[in-house]
Order: C-alpha cells, then sequence, then structure tokens
C-alpha cells in the first residue's frame, strides 16, 4: 500500500503514490528471492484525513503480485 496526500498549495498525485506502490512490490519481491513481479493488480481508493486547516483528500493505492524467478 502506498498513498498521496495533498497539500495547501498542491492537488493529489496519483502518480507518485502508483509509482511507491511499484517500488515496494519490487523490493518485496527482491526479498523473497524473486527478479519479477508477474500478475500484479491495482486498486485505489480516494479518502480523506485531518489536515492543519481541515480534511485533505489523500489517494491510497493496493497491490498485489506473484513473485517469480526468471533464470
Amino acid at each position: 500500500i502506498d498513498s498521496h496526500k495533498g497539500s495547501l498549495f498542491k492537488d493529489i498525485n496519483p502518480g507518485i503514490a502508483f509509482e511507491g506502490v511499484k517500488k515496494q512490490l519490487k523490493q518485496k519481491c527482491s526479498e523473497m528471492g524473486g527478479n519479477a513481479v508477474i500478475n500484479c493488480q491495482f486498486e485505489y481508493r480516494n479518502a480523506l484525513t485531518d489536515g492543519f486547516v481541515g480534511k485533505k483528500e489523500v489517494i491510497e493505492i493496493f497491490a498485489y503480485g506473484t513473485a517469480v524467478k526468471v533464470t
């Protein structure tokens, strides 16, 4: 899972959260001894979180896949 919050002067950027979750999939795969992730599934949701001056929008991306070892 990864997320990105908007700020007072910036909107949320789904691309930042998507890149973060892809990086986490690669890291987890490497920790398991794999060198590729296949059949990746991505889901997202928009949510509200408490901010300094009220509620702020946040996007959360959930991902999973199958780690494989290609030789």
